[in-house]
């Protein structure tokens, strides 16, 4: 597992970009809304947007599964059955706008969700980073359960929330993915007894 996460570093970061970019775009989008039928239009813009996020990050994913297949590290599948979550949300987003709209506080719920519970297998055999790895864990379950569940938001309430906490969440992950390619370095380098 050490070698999957090491060889695949960079898909931590270029997700991470990726959530930032997307969350610097909505944020752009939020600014710029004047009425209510501007939002709705915007909204739908926001799916799009929110929908191609999810597929570029599961094509991310997909493409460092095949590559480590190729390279023979053990454990690649999981990275294969990691980016099913991405491709199920984006099917879903893309295919059903409406439906989406409706459901867009609870998808981006679920989504922050599942981002903590990955930061929290993540932290299982990434021993140097895990009280990072708990900190994110725990801001991720608690941000996603609090969106997922408070009826108060609205989407053109909390949307603009969603997009600050993507830039951050973005901008940590991208970090993140440089101490665990150091963490992956460290630990082949136990093993062998040579440096990598």
């Amino acid at each position: 597992m050490l070698e999957l996460i090491r060889r695949n570093w960079w898909t931590v970061s270029l997700r991470g970009l990726l959530f930032a970019v997307f969350g610097l775009l909505v944020i752009r989008d939020s600014q710029t809304m004047v009425s209510y039928s501007e939002g709705v239009y915007q909204a739908f813009g926001l799916f799009f947007k929110l929908g191609l996020m999810f597929a570029v990050s599961g094509i991310i994913i997909v493409l460092a599964a095949l590559w480590s297949r190729r390279k023979e590290v053990k454990s690649w599948w999981v990275l294969l059955l990691s980016a099913l979550p991405d491709f199920i949300l984006s099917g879903y987003v893309l295919f059903n706008g409406q439906k989406a709209t409706v459901y867009y506080i609870k998808i981006m719920g679920i989504w922050i969700v599942l981002l903590g519970i990955a930061f929290l297998l993540i932290s299982l055999k990434a021993k140097g980073l895990r009280i990072l790895l708990y900190i994110l864990a725990a801001i991720c379950a608690s941000f996603g359960l609090i969106v997922f569940f408070n009826p108060e938001f609205s989407l053109f309430s909390v949307h603009g929330t969603i997009a600050y906490f993507t830039v951050l969440l973005g901008l940590l992950i991208f970090s993140l993915g440089f101490p665990l390619r150091k963490l992956g370095l460290k630990s082949s380098e136990n093993e062998t007894g040579i440096k990598s």
